[in-house]
């Protein structure tokens, strides 16, 4: 049961974490589509200004119609500009943006981290943890199985991954294996001009309602949360903690984020009772 739960909360947190952004675009894209109706609207009301002032002015000619009697009409094809403008928007025409463009060139030891013995360390994300002795911490091979990734070397693993949008670079579970006392850390790979005016507590606190929901949609009997702060290595970052029940069995989770190369980070642990979240937490370091 404990492994059903563990695998639960994995899969709700995961999908979470990997939404949040794609929520952030969607709402531009509506706040655009808002603005164009909005100008639409006001094209709208010239026309019809335009239409009202026209049958005010009754026989009035137009400014072209008394070129026209004039003899001032230009001759046809005289200053045709439709294909400048074309070529003007081939020429400027949008390229979308490589997010995994950082990835290409790593190594695949500097992309996901590096685990020896209980200690783990990743110079890519820039934060390292040691957990306690009776915690097991998947080996590179293990992490590749659980992204789903069989390459016969390091190179054609991270062609692999640099095309993954959601990414486990770290996982680990107490020694008990039934995997309900758990710590994992996620890569998505972000758009980098999205990511560098994201605000990392504003992130969690878009996502706490949905995730809230989604969990009691599971069958938890209940989800509370708060917004809080951490201090690693004398650093405040922002976190999430959070108290559920799920089939009876109470449960505690801890997430926080950080920013790194065309990517966030998303640290989480799921733990059966908080004092374990803070035994954790007291192993994280900054590099």
């Amino acid at each position: 049961m404990n492994k059903l739960i563990a695998f639960l909360l994995a899969l709700v947190m995961l999908f979470s974490v990997a939404t949040v952004f794609a929520g952030c675009e969607d709402s531009s894209n509506k706040k655009t589509s808002s603005s164009k109706k909005h100008d639409d609207d006001d094209e709208d009301e010239d026309d019809e200004e335009n239409d009202e002032a026209g049958e005010e002015g009754g026989d009035e000619l137009t400014e072209d119609e008394a070129d026209d009697e004039n003899g001032n009409s230009e001759p046809e094809g005289g200053n045709d500009t439709s294909e400048v403008e074309d070529e003007e928007q081939e020429t400027t025409a949008p390229t979308e943006p490589e997010w995994n463009e950082s990835a290409e060139e790593m190594e695949l030891s500097y992309f996901l981290g590096n685990v020896n013995g209980n200690v783990y360390e990743s110079e890519f994300i820039g934060f390292g943890c040691e957990l306690p002795d009776d915690w097991y911490l998947y080996d590179m091979d293990t992490v590749l199985a659980l992204n789903g990734v069989d390459a016969e070397s390091d190179q054609e693993a991270m062609e692999l991954l640099k095309e993954y949008s959601v990414i486990y670079s770290f996982y680990a579970i107490s020694d008990g294996g039934s995997g309900a006392n758990n710590m994992n850390i996620t890569l998505e790979a972000t758009d980098p001009d999205l990511l560098a005016k994201t605000d990392l507590t504003e992130n969690l606190n878009k996502i706490a309602p949905s995730l809230e929901e989604t969990m009691l949609s599971i069958g938890c009997a209940y989800y509370n949360y708060e917004i809080l702060t951490a201090e690693i290595d004398r650093e405040e970052i922002p976190c999430l903690v959070a108290e559920t029940e799920l089939y009876g069995t109470a449960m505690y989770q801890f997430m926080t984020m950080l920013k790194c190369d065309g990517y966030v980070c998303c640290i989480t642990i799921t733990a059966l009772d908080y004092d374990t979240l803070g035994e954790l937490l007291e192993g994280f370091y900054l590099i």
